[in-house]
């Protein structure tokens, strides 16, 4: 038949591959330590990123804003220099995560006496709120990342944490 005067099907036969058997050398491959090391690195980096979620979800606030908040709790008055270099992160970042706190309502930043193009940020009663569940969260997560790296059977690294 040609083009254009019907149409047709064409019929394949579906081939059928017999199941892979690993062979001794492939399994030994699995089991060596490094990949038994990067298994366990991505069982706990998944419990963090899944408790981190868990906890961002009931504060209502992303995980860098809650930790800004839990900072600012711990250290009021602090500058938003200051609060760049505990989180470890650029300046323009954490003064971008302020922005984002102030106009929620979560924090104050107020000029300094001395110096009015530094601020002081405090926490107001809405932060306080949104913070008051996670400010142990990351010492509670540095804590159970160390028992996490425990030998163990891996059926035992199903343990949801509660802090």
């Amino acid at each position: 038949m040609s083009r254009g005067e019907g149409s047709f099907t064409m019929v394949t036969k579906k081939r059928v591959t017999p199941a892979k058997t690993v062979s001794p050398d492939a399994e030994q491959d699995r089991s060596a330590p490094e990949v038994r090391v990067l298994r366990r690195f991505r069982l706990v980096f998944n419990a963090v990123k899944t408790h981190l979620q868990q906890v961002e979800k009931k504060a209502g606030v992303g995980g860098a804003q809650l930790w800004a908040l839990s900072v600012i709790h711990a250290h009021p008055g602090i500058g938003v220099n200051s609060l760049a270099a505990f989180m470890d992160i650029h300046q323009t970042t954490a003064s971008n995560l302020v922005k984002a706190l102030v106009t929620a309502d979560m924090i104050a930043a107020e000029k300094s006496a001395p110096d009015r193009r530094a601020v002081q940020l405090r926490i107001l009663p809405a932060g306080a709120r949104a913070a008051k569940g996670a400010r142990s969260i990351y010492r509670c997560l540095a804590g159970r990342a160390g028992d996490a790296w425990a030998p163990r059977p891996l059926s035992a690294w199903t343990v949801t944490w509660r802090c």
